[in-house]
């Protein structure tokens, strides 16, 4: 199209020229004049346009980001429906679109923008740059117009699931650890009742109703909650990787030690975390939402590249353990470490700090490199071993909400064993019925 009319005010300025047709002459310089405005007047607005990002930097997997722009024209000549175009690789769709119709005014700014999904694995991204397409009255000629200032990082952490903290959610066989955090009097902001006053309590702490009715000094005596500590142990031993995509053993395990993180937090808990890659991450306890989310962050980088299996990280972490410290520990590869690593928490044990254990099922996690050898540990034959030896087996499997995998610990399962004699049993009972 651009291109016809280009030939056509052409065509009538040559002819007029060769021919000495004047009105030919002058339609074609007039033809050329309008191309040549209409060319220029997307480049010349775009020198007045103002473009500004606004966004989460922090996200979870699977959570939508709202990602808005602010566009001005600072300029005099009006905009029909400028288009921002940007990138948001999380959501594999590119470029995400803008559109601001019917079109923007001069010395006026609008607001425009777009919902992204983090269908992307967790990691760092870069959003952007943003761009605005724009074109001419008639839409003959457009241009676009990159505005680098509008790059802005995006930390996507592992998806976060709400279960219930680990104590809180016992059934069936498991042993107890204890329940909710120790109740004792002391300061705080729960009410625990009313005693009589004692020399040095504070006046303010006075129950009056009490001295009204019974006519000596009572005063309210608070709840103090004391804060259990709570380590979260995770493996990052390159040789235990199985499995591929968001359903790897890795990311499987980052998003149980991020629930498990949660939900300890949301108790009141010290929660710290421990792992150690190609770096060591030892992260010290804190609690509250802002460990809560240095614990997201540390986990949004983590990569399997460690060279140190899981029993020497918990043999190295057993003397820092402080008695009544709650260990939990995700083991990726129990085919590999199972052993191993019940007998690194057999010490624990012993000096006093409960554990739980979580089992990823090796049988929904596909080994990459190699098979295991004739003779491996078993998921029964671990978790059989946990109780044995007071610890608390949990059993996750891929694809599978962690609310259902974490609500009970492992119970075992039934074994069905078919033997000849049971199908021989099996194909005689229908006849027997007859």
């Amino acid at each position: 199209m651009r291109l016809a009319t280009l030939f056509v005010g052409l065509l009538a300025l040559g002819w007029g020229a060769v021919h000495g047709v004047r009105p030919a002459f002058a339609y074609g310089l007039a033809h050329l004049t309008v191309l040549l405005v209409l060319y220029a007047y997307p480049r010349l607005a775009r020198r007045s346009l103002v473009l500004r990002r606004d966004q989460s930097a922090t996200a979870c997997e699977e959570d939508a980001v709202e990602v808005s722009f602010e566009l001005q024209n600072r300029g005099l000549l009006p905009l029909l429906a400028p288009e921002v175009l940007d990138r948001f690789p999380p959501d594999h769709l590119d470029p995400r679109r803008a559109r601001i119709y019917p079109g923007l005014s001069p010395r006026s700014a609008v607001q425009v923008g777009y919902r992204g999904v983090c269908h992307g694995r967790r990691g760092p991204y870069l959003i952007g740059p943003a761009r605005v397409l724009i074109s001419c009255p008639i839409g003959l000629y457009t241009t676009e117009w990159t505005h680098p200032a509008t790059l802005a990082p995006l930390l996507v952490y592992p998806a976060l699931e709400r279960v219930p903290p680990p104590e809180l959610a016992h059934h069936g066989r498991a042993p107890s650890v204890g329940d909710r955090s120790p109740r004792e009097s002391g300061e705080g902001n729960v009410p625990l009742g009313v005693r009589d006053y004692r020399p040095g309590d504070s006046l303010r702490r006075v129950h009056w109703p009490t001295l009204a009715r019974r006519g000596r000094l009572a005063v309210i005596e608070h709840e103090r909650q004391r804060a259990r500590r709570t380590t979260l142990v995770l493996d990052l031993d390159r040789k235990t990787l199985r499995g591929l995509g968001r359903q790897a053993n890795l990311e499987v395990a980052l998003r149980v030690v991020a629930a498990t993180a949660a939900a300890c937090l949301d108790r009141g808990d010290r929660v710290a975390l421990v792992a150690e890659g190609r770096e060591t991450l030892w992260l010290p306890a804190g609690r509250g939402n802002a460990q809560l989310c240095r614990i997201l962050e540390a986990l949004a980088h983590v990569r399997a590249d460690g060279e140190r299996g899981l029993p020497d990280l918990l043999e190295a972490l057993t003397p820092r353990l402080v008695r009544g410290e709650l260990l939990y520990v995700v083991v990726s590869d129990l085919e590999q470490h199972g052993r191993e690593v019940i007998a690194a928490l057999e010490l624990v044990a012993s000096r006093g700090c409960p554990a739980h254990v979580v089992l990823l099922d090796p049988a929904t996690f596909p080994a990459l490199h190699q098979l295991p050898e004739p003779g491996h540990a078993t998921l029964p034959e671990i978790a059989e071993a946990c109780y044995a030896r007071g610890l608390t087996p949990y059993a996750v499997k891929a694809a599978q909400p962690l609310g259902e995998e974490l609500l009970t610990p492992w119970t075992g399962r039934t074994e069905i064993r078919l033997t000849p004699a049971s199908l021989v049993g099996a194909e005689a009972s229908p006849g027997a019925e007859a």
